[in-house]
């Protein structure tokens, strides 16, 4: 029986033991040298020397982007206009159409330098559709999934996104939609003018949010805005019949004072406003934005 030595070299190892050992630790030293090989070749890649515009390339297969359903193309620097409205100013089925293709985000670990360019291209490259109402503003994500199908989603905005990705966005479309008077009783025990008023206040907080705070950022070169006046609607729903013009212009005049916060949004290259507004205030807040 064997009682166990002072020192373990006492210990007898035979020869064909020592050399099944010795080529155990040489395969394990190769593969671990091959795996190492391999690594360094990887590092000798000069990914974060190549051209910016390159490097976006390749982001642009991986990052999630938008684009319009049943379209082979991105959404990249277009918006959805020139689209005709309907009677209660929505888009006739283009905003529908916006959906959002699935990617990996975990680009945005790798380092600060590759987190900073694929933010740009993720949050700049790509239109973000935003509906505004008197206690909400919620951003819609439609996203296609493999059957074909693209289940909507939507998120309060300004908890979404944080601060420093508000200042990405370059492309927005914003509808603003003011209920009428009975709808505002009922769901928010509010009517007549306290309605418009909350609802400036909403369009205000959201300015605020993609306002640049700083001359270093550009903020939003496309916008699309578009009003719903649901009293208009609703009043021809219940009569059956159009009120005179007249009326109806004066109404609009009172509605669309909502949008009046957006002027504060200037240098944009593209603006386009529909909906419940009139002329006149449609071409001056357009004026104003693109100053």
């Amino acid at each position: 029986m064997d009682t166990g030595h002072f020192n373990c070299r006492d210990y007898y190892v035979s020869e064909d033991v020592a050399y099944s050992t010795a080529m155990s630790r040489d395969k394990v030293a190769s593969r671990t040298s091959g795996v190492k090989e391999q690594i360094d070749a990887a590092k000798l890649f000069p990914f974060l020397q190549l051209p910016l515009e390159i490097r976006q390339q390749i982001y642009s297969y991986l990052l999630p982007t938008t684009t319009v359903r049943g379209s082979t193309h991105s959404m990249a620097n277009m918006l959805p206009f020139g689209d005709p409205i309907s009677r209660r100013g929505r888009s006739s089925g283009t905003l529908a159409d916006v959906v959002w293709k699935r990617g990996q985000t975990s680009l945005l670990c790798i380092s600060r330098q590759v987190h900073d360019e694929c933010a740009a291209l993720l949050y700049g490259s790509s239109p973000f559709i935003l509906f505004v109402k008197y206690d909400t503003i919620n951003f819609r994500y439609s996203f296609l999934i493999p059957c074909g199908l693209a289940p909507s989603k939507q998120y309060e905005f300004l908890d979404l996104v944080p601060p420093r990705y508000l200042s990405l966005i370059r492309q927005v479309v914003v509808t603003v939609d003011h209920p009428d008077s009975y709808t505002g009783m009922i769901k928010y025990n509010v009517g007549g003018k306290g309605l418009t008023h909350g609802l400036r206040n909403q369009v205000q907080k959201l300015v605020d949010a993609l306002r640049p705070h700083s001359e270093d950022r550009s903020g939003i070169n496309s916008i699309q805005v578009i009003l719903i006046n649901g009293n208009k609607f609703m009043d021809s729903e219940k009569r059956s019949i159009v009120r005179a013009k007249n009326n109806e212009y004066r109404e609009d005049e009172e509605v669309q004072t909502v949008l009046e916060p957006m002027a504060e949004l200037i240098h944009i290259t593209n603006v386009k406003l529909e909906g419940a507004l009139t002329q006149e205030f449609a071409q001056r807040l357009q004026e104003r934005m693109a100053r």
